[in-house]
């Protein structure tokens, strides 16, 4: 088990894996003959949790163990929802759930909007499918509202997980307010006297489902979102910027060491250790391929990494994958061979982060300086029409 919050070691981890398994088992009573298999483990997992309801306290723990006696009709499910409840944060009209930060704290200035953990999404989705479960209108709406605001750009949240657990909650608790027959008419002018812009959207049973997009001019500073008409839809904005450093206390500490640089190519080694109490969970090392060049992968050396599992090659990245992090070094060191002509090469991206827990992470840059400093004509010479150097 690589989940943190379900990993073994803890009381709390094992009624969280068990309560897992339980919300698995009764989903899976859907397929045809199953139920036969499962209702003898279904009753005895219940049993087990509900015998330890007083011992419940962790927030992830409460709302994932709510869930599995909710849908397993539990007569003792409110004494959970009760004490769950009673760790909820109520802030702007939404209500969700958080566990303390520690480890990370922003630099002096101004931080941009900080998406939320993804354990804290997946603890509110998962009081949100208990709170659709009871067809809780009035209470639901709040903590939909805060999870819908967490979503990032493309749709998704913070990582895989969350991402599931919140638009499974988000799919189940809309049939409660959806209705076929609406037709909307939603207007974003620009507040910003000197800087005039105006978008109209339509929303009707014919583009429901479609993504709905407008460029804002970049020096709009504020926004009025007005609609009229029948029916729900969400607005959303996105904003994007650069900063030359990082934003946040890196929770991995990350060194890049490159060999025998040449234009052929040279040897990346990367090394990185948990800055943070404990351990992480499950991480992944991405390490950014360079325009124009190709890892060796025969050349892989992950001797110095006892926690390393496997690679992926992805677009322009290598990814290897580790089943923890703690206080000790661990490395990994590749081969980049130049297999095509491209000169002046710019810095590639390495980023060590937790699979479940992005948030935690780390990202720095390397660049090989033979490479970087190399012009045309010492890539491909005549081939580019370079006379020789006298």
């Amino acid at each position: 088990v690589l989940h943190k919050e379900m990993q073994g070691g803890s009381a709390s981890g094992e009624r969280a894996l068990a309560a897992f398994v339980l919300i698995a088992l009764k989903e899976a009573e859907v397929i045809p003959g199953v139920s036969e298999l499962t209702g003898r483990a279904i009753q005895k997992t219940r049993t087990y949790l509900e015998n330890d309801i007083d011992l419940l306290e962790d927030m992830y723990e409460l709302a994932l163990v709510g869930y599995a006696l909710q849908i397993t009709n539990s007569p003792r499910v409110a004494e959970v929802m009760n004490k769950l409840d009673a760790k909820a944060t109520m802030k702007d009209g939404t209500k969700y759930w958080t566990k303390p930060e520690t480890g990370i704290q922003w630099k002096g200035w101004a931080p941009p909007k900080d998406q939320a953990k993804a354990v804290d999404i997946e603890t509110t989705a998962y009081a949100l499918l208990s709170l659709g479960v009871q067809k809780d209108l009035e209470g639901g709406l709040p903590v939909l509202k805060w999870v819908t605001s967490q979503r990032n750009p493309e749709g998704g949240f913070s990582s895989t997980q969350d991402t599931i657990i919140a638009l499974q909650s988000l799919a189940e608790f809309a049939t409660m307010v959806y209705s076929p027959n609406f037709n909307m008419k939603v207007r974003l002018t620009s507040k910003t006297p000197e800087v005039p812009f105006q978008q109209d959207f339509n929303v009707d049973a014919n583009n429901a489902l479609v993504l709905q997009t407008a460029d804002v001019p970049v020096d709009v500073k504020l926004l009025n979102i007005q609609a009229e008409g029948s029916g729900i839809a969400l607005a959303e904005i996105s904003t994007y910027f650069n900063t030359d450093e990082e934003i946040e206390v890196s929770s991995f500490d990350v060194n890049v060491t490159l060999f025998d640089e040449t234009t052929k190519g040279f040897t990346v080694k990367v090394c990185g250790r948990w800055l943070k109490e404990g351990n992480s969970g499950m991480a992944m090392m991405d390490i950014g391929i360079p325009s124009g060049m190709t890892p060796d992968m025969e050349t892989l050396d992950t001797s110095k990494a006892p926690m390393y599992k496997r690679s992926e090659m992805g677009y322009r990245k290598l990814s290897l994958y580790f089943d923890e992090f703690d206080k000790q070094v661990q490395c990994a060191s590749i081969y980049m061979a130049n297999t095509d002509k491209v000169a002046e090469k710019q810095p590639s991206v390495i980023r060590l982060y937790d699979y479940y827990e992005p948030k935690n992470q780390a990202t720095t840059f390397y660049t090989s300086k033979v490479l970087a400093d190399s012009g045309v004509c010492d890539v491909c010479g005549s081939e580019c029409f370079c006379s020789a150097k006298p």
